[in-house]
């Protein structure tokens, strides 16, 4: 987002995720990277942030309510 009385650019917040669906956002990715053995291939942008891994074999995942 650009002020222009400012003249630079700033981040634009949100709040809890409101910038996307992120459960509709995750199980795209999981869906489309899925490979024949059932392991799901991280893609090559987001690995930084599942510790640089390029796939999961064994995928678990933990409700809290």
């Amino acid at each position: 987002m650009e002020e222009p009385e400012k003249n630079k650019n700033e981040l634009v917040h949100t709040l809890n995720g409101s910038g996307l669906a992120f459960g509709r956002t995750l199980l795209a990715i999981l869906e489309l990277n899925q490979l024949e053995n059932g392991s799901v291939k991280v893609p090559e942008a987001l690995r930084g942030y599942f510790n640089k891994k390029e796939n999961f074999s064994d995928l678990t995942f933990q409700i809290k309510i």
